[in-house]
């Protein structure tokens, strides 16, 4: 879908999130002799953003991109090909000499059939998320939820919401518990009883802006789900469910004894 006011600075942003994910990595090691891949924490794109954001970075010009080579202790002709490059613009605004590199992180398979450029979707194309488009709006919602309940928790979690939402009313709520807000959810299926009610992705990123609390139960990976992000960048509160694990920080919001969210998300503890 053409998103007409969609813009490549937030998908600039993701070049951070990647790198934290490496970060987070329990194969990340000290001595460089252990070493398979070496990940260089250059932010290309979000150099050129810095300068405001031209085609191709004519007026910065990445100055940092021509000091890094000699900075990079252990790159050469033979460990050229082990050295991974961050650039989650698009193609046309990285320096040619990152362009060149053997492996390069980008956005979207803009490069042709290069074995050693590996594709991420972009992070944001939602228009209301754009630079720009996003406005704090009124938020009268006070739990959101769409998904499919085709798991234990996922179905418990709507049923308590809803027995929540019918025990108290709105009107209840801001009498018992001085809170307001109403309660949205939606169920998810592929039978056409769930699609004819499922509101658009329009309508689904616009009631999550209108949220104070979105919860966002775990998916089929530890990384979490695209709600966790959305949920974010829409400014309505996640809410995770925290499960115990013996891995890392004992905490791990995919499931019991999962992989802790410090290995599974890259800005975990900033959430």
């Amino acid at each position: 879908k053409f998103v007409p006011i969609w813009s490549p600075a937030r998908q600039r942003g993701q070049e951070v999130t990647i790198l934290r994910k490496f970060l987070a990595n329990p194969a990340l090691v000290s001595d460089p002799r252990d070493a398979e891949i070496f990940v260089v924490p250059y932010l290309a794109q979000t150099d050129c953003q810095l300068g405001f954001f031209v085609p191709r970075c004519p007026v910065r010009g990445n100055v940092d991109s021509q000091q890094l080579f000699a900075k990079l202790t252990h790159y050469g002709p033979a460990t050229r090909h082990r050295h991974v490059f961050l650039g989650t613009g698009d193609m046309n605004s990285l320096p040619l000499e990152i362009q060149a590199q053997s492996l390069l992180i980008g956005r979207g398979a803009t490069w042709g059939d290069h074995p050693g450029h590996l594709p991420v979707p972009s992070a944001v194309t939602e228009s209301q998320f754009q630079p720009g488009a996003f406005k704090d709006p009124f938020r009268d919602i006070l739990f959101f939820l769409a998904m499919t309940p085709n798991t234990a928790i996922r179905y418990e979690m709507h049923r308590q919401l809803q027995a929540f939402d019918q025990l108290f009313p709105e009107d209840e709520r801001k009498k018992r518990f001085g809170i307001f807000g109403k309660v949205h959810l939606h169920v998810a299926g592929r039978e056409k009883k769930y699609l004819a009610k499922m509101p658009s992705a329009e309508e689904i990123t616009t009631e999550m802006q209108r949220s104070f609390f979105c919860p966002s139960p775990a998916g089929e990976n530890p990384g979490g789900t695209k709600r966790l992000y959305d949920a974010i960048v829409a400014g309505c509160m996640p809410v995770v469910i925290s499960y115990k694990t013996h891995w890392g920080s004992g905490v791990s919001w995919w499931r019991h004894g999962g992989s802790p969210i410090e290995w599974t998300l890259p800005f975990a503890w900033e959430i």
